[in-house]
């Protein structure tokens, strides 16, 4: 890949992740002083997981180490500035729910085709998983930072 193309790919990705997040984040009715660092939060998520993918890792693998970064950022974020850690965290990690592959599912399911049904089920819960554990595994890294203080 070009440097040109590389940065417009890296530009577009982001834009993308800042909408997404942003869209989010207003539908949810964040706090307006909140939004920028919300949507900082989802698209170095996004960003994250998009690059790794780019790179051929697996969705599910992507999906969680992106949910764990959103995790651990979200709580810092949270934290430093007094508010709920799901704010930082939901509007993050919802732009990366597989709603193509779940979609896919139910037309493949209807269309009669249950091998491709099941198979596209299954990528979607694989990342589905992968999201949840991703924010667990942050909100478990997080625990011991409350313990102490």
């Amino acid at each position: 890949m070009e440097q040109m193309d590389l940065l417009a790919w890296l530009m577009t990705q982001t834009a993308l992740g800042a909408f997404a997040t942003l869209g989010f984040a207003v539908w949810f009715r964040v706090p307006r002083e909140t939004l920028t660092r919300v949507v900082l939060v989802g698209t170095v998520g996004f960003l994250v997981r998009q690059v790794l993918n780019d790179f051929g890792v697996a969705p599910p693998v992507s999906s969680f180490w992106a949910a764990l970064l959103i995790g651990v950022f979200g709580l810092e974020r949270a934290r430093t500035f007094h508010y709920p850690r799901v704010i930082f965290t939901v509007t993050g990690v919802i732009p990366l729910v597989p709603g193509i592959s779940a979609y896919e599912s139910l037309v493949r399911f209807t269309e009669g085709d249950l091998d491709g049904g099941i198979a596209s089920m299954v990528r979607a819960t694989a990342i589905i998983l992968a999201l949840a554990g991703g924010l667990a595994a942050a909100r478990s890294i997080g625990l011991p930072w409350r313990a102490a203080r």
